[in-house]
């Protein structure tokens, strides 16, 4: 996503073997990124520099923090009809 701006020049030449890995399998990546660690700030910063593109982020992150909070919900012990 911002890889238009020209930041992609930046990204350290350790990290760029992951950003390429990242793009090789960019749904499942992000849907377990998602739905281990959820939004810490550098994670944002990461998946928005890195090749995968905005629709894969979009629908991965989507189904990753869903997963995550189906999962609170079901260890909760709670029984959603009666919240």
């Amino acid at each position: 996503m911002a890889r238009d701006w020209g930041v992609e020049s930046k990204i350290p030449a350790r990290f760029r073997k992951y950003d390429e890995a990242l793009a090789a399998r960019a749904f499942s990546t992000v849907f377990l990124l998602r739905f281990i660690f959820w939004m810490p700030q550098l994670l944002h910063t990461f998946l928005g520099v890195s090749k995968v593109p905005f629709w894969t982020h979009f629908w991965a992150s989507l189904a990753g923090y869903r997963a995550a909070a189906v999962s609170a919900q079901l260890s909760s012990g709670k029984n959603c009809s009666k919240c």
